[in-house]
């Protein structure tokens, strides 16, 4: 049995391509909503500076830790 030759016009795009666009438009445009939401509507209090800051370094912590007993466990493959 052959696998007919694919006729499509447009080719299919790949996931990968798409998000990669997606990621770029966002990026290129990201600087435009900052100049939106300038001044006071940008501040940050210090409660939630600080408990933004906690919640990034517990995340972190159990990233290394996690990391860590992964790599002295060694390959199981």
């Amino acid at each position: 049995m052959t696998v007919p030759p694919d006729t499509r016009l447009v080719k299919p795009v790949s996931a990968v391509v798409v998000a990669l666009g997606i990621f770029w438009i966002l990026t290129a445009l990201g600087p435009l909503w900052l100049l939106w939401l300038s001044g006071r509507r940008l501040a940050m209090s210090d409660d939630y500076a600080a408990i933004s800051s906690a919640a990034l370094v517990a995340l972190l912590l159990l990233l290394f830790i996690e990391l860590h007993l992964i790599m002295k466990e060694g390959p199981t493959g």
